[in-house]
């Protein structure tokens, strides 16, 4: 298996003397890989962070220049208190203390609504986090004096909204792992079904199952260029593990024409 591994990266010229391996043994093979490259996304995935000191800022930028909300964060007491008000910006909503937020309304934008003693993230009708505020080490802050531009009730509410936004990052890097997963596994097919159309123009004299095996083996490759893609997270590598399962494919029925001819 060692061997095959290392040819299906290195020496894809040797691939067509693997061809009467059984297909247990490549779909091992290609399971191992595809690992590979999904351990590795997994690891970018849960590594970044959704939110930065760029999302609170932008969320208190509109606090500023957003309607008046006459509230406050009292911190001795972790409690939201004042009127109800909504701040929205591009691709987010801030309802404070709004108790009439109707959650049967579908939205794409990431609602944030901050109630007396909790703060919960809704992605349309969805609750995906929920911070309470005895969880949050900050000061008390005013919105009035955010919007005056008051520096100290900045600091603290940004530090306040960013552990909000923090009780949100699993979902949303799952979300982002599942959708770059399903594009991979697109992907691949896709790489496959060329690969395997190349082979039949290259060499259409090999037998179904053969090809079938072989095309398995030149596509391993693919999850390999897509693992250092994810690992430098340089997306023109993912077009190069695009084109790789090709030029493997070129190669490797190129080198069995031979065999083929003389049977």
């Amino acid at each position: 298996m060692l061997e095959r591994f290392k040819d299906c990266i290195c020496h894809p010229r040797y691939i067509g003397k693997y061809n009467k391996d059984s297909f247990g043994k490549v779909l091992l093979l290609l399971f191992l890989f595809f690992c590979i490259a999904c351990g590795m996304l997994a690891g970018r995935s849960y590594i970044e962070k959704p939110f930065n000191e760029a999302s609170a800022l932008e969320i208190t930028s509109k606090v500023i220049t957003g309607n008046l909300v006459s509230a406050q964060y009292d911190a001795k007491e972790k409690k939201l208190i004042g009127n109800s008000g909504v701040i929205s910006g591009k691709g987010f909503k801030v309802h404070i203390l709004d108790k009439e937020w109707d959650k049967t309304r579908s939205s794409s934008d990431i609602l944030i609504l901050l109630n007396e003693e909790d703060a919960k993230i809704y992605v349309g009708a969805r609750e995906i986090s929920n911070k309470k505020y005895i969880d949050i080490q900050t000061d008390s802050f005013s919105f009035e004096q955010i919007k005056a531009n008051d520096a100290t009730s900045i600091y603290y509410f940004k530090i306040f909204i960013l552990d909000v936004l923090y009780s949100s990052n699993l979902y949303f890097q799952s979300m982002n792992f599942i959708d770059e997963l399903i594009s991979l596994l697109i992907s691949y097919v896709l790489c496959l079904l060329f690969s395997y159309f190349l082979s039949l123009v290259i060499n259409p004299t090999i037998d179904r199952g053969v090809r079938v095996r072989l095309c398995f083996y030149d596509s391993c490759i693919y999850f390999v260029a897509s693992f250092f893609a994810y690992l430098f997270n340089i997306s023109f590598i993912s077009y190069i593990a695009l084109a790789l399962p090709l030029l493997y494919t070129l190669i490797t029925f190129r080198h069995i024409v031979k065999v083929v001819i003389r049977r």
